[in-house]
């Protein structure tokens, strides 16, 4: 894959994530419509990528529409073990190609993978991907173990493929604000910062939080 190709894909991820819906109110026609009026940021690009998304469970739908309305995604195909499930997404998105597992989606031609899994898969299922050759977007965490996250780091070394984590909370309009006010030195000397997210429902999820909390968590990274 050329230079160009690569450059749109890290373009493009940096501008993805469910904050662009948190943005525009959760309208996705809106978003649509907000991205194809500033077509002329997209200009100097001549081809546009083809996303494979692996998980179409509750957090990809968040992302399926907003993958669909990016002006350099050009197709997405959606991959699941849940044949029924599949087929419902497929349908509900409008999404013409699918693929029943990693192993086959890597053998398409789509030229990056965005996992929205299980967060024990994100490892595995990335590394799978990028020695297929992929560019990969994986949603948070980026491995469980610390030997997982050795063996991402050698893969993306000897693949030089591109690994994102989809920390989405960098785009979120608070955390642009506190890092531009950061930039400017408003704040002083910033070692730390930390702010809730809340979470809407009510159940308890894999990660061990109740749903409908406000979830505390440090993202000094984001903002420094």
């Amino acid at each position: 894959m050329d230079l160009n190709v690569i450059h749109k894909i890290l373009y493009f991820i940096c501008w993805l994530g469910p904050s662009q819906a948190v943005f525009i109110g959760n309208d996705y026609d809106a978003l649509s419509r907000f991205l194809s009026g500033r077509n002329d940021r997209w200009s100097f690009f001549s081809m546009k990528i083809k996303v494979g998304m692996v998980g179409v469970g509750a957090f990809a739908q968040s992302f399926i529409p907003l993958f669909k309305a990016h002006p350099l995604v050009g197709e997405i195909v959606l991959c699941d073990l849940d044949a029924d499930k599949l087929k419902a997404n497929a349908e509900k998105h409008g999404v013409k190609r699918t693929s029943p597992f990693l192993d086959a989606l890597c053998k398409t031609d789509v030229d990056a993978v965005a996992i929205i899994t299980q967060h024990w898969l994100h490892a595995p299922q990335a590394i799978q991907a990028l020695k297929a050759g992929k560019h990969v977007y994986s949603a948070v965490p980026s491995a469980v173990t610390l030997d997982e996250m050795k063996k991402l780091v050698r893969a993306v070394a000897k693949t030089r493929k591109i690994h994102m984590v989809g920390e989405t909370s960098y785009y979120y309009p608070d955390a642009i604000y506190c890092r531009d006010r950061c930039a400017n030195g408003d704040f002083g000397h910033v070692f730390t910062f930390q702010k809730s997210i809340p979470w809407n429902g009510c159940q308890k999820n894999s990660w061990g939080f109740r749903m409908g909390t406000a979830a505390p968590t440090s993202f000094w990274w984001t903002i420094l």
